[in-house]
């Protein structure tokens, strides 16, 4: 079993699944990828939901939250 340390989100995660995509895409190509944009606009939050599928990928899990 692989091991993590992300935190449960509060909240469920709506309304950025197109940019969660992309950025899953940009990282099958690059191994490194930067978020930028103005403060508050869900940086951290796309960056958090996307190690959350990646934890959920490495366990056999889904996303916390999901049935």
């Amino acid at each position: 079993m692989v091991g993590h340390n992300l935190r449960v989100p509060v909240s469920s995660f709506v309304g950025r699944l197109r940019e969660l995509g992309r950025v899953h895409d940009l990282l099958e190509s690059h191994r490194l990828v930067t978020l930028t944009g103005a403060g508050g606009c869900g940086k951290s939050r796309l960056a958090v939901e996307l190690c959350w599928s990646y934890a959920g990928a490495a366990t056999g899990a889904g996303s916390p939250g999901e049935g």
